[in-house]
């Protein structure tokens, strides 16, 4: 999931790609 970071940063811990907070629109 270290690829989905860059898209957002974890809010939280779990495995999930709904926990990312979106940097933009």
């Amino acid at each position: 999931m270290k690829a989905a970071h860059k898209n957002g940063i974890k809010t939280d811990n779990r495995p999930s790609n709904l926990r990312y907070v979106p940097v933009g629109p």
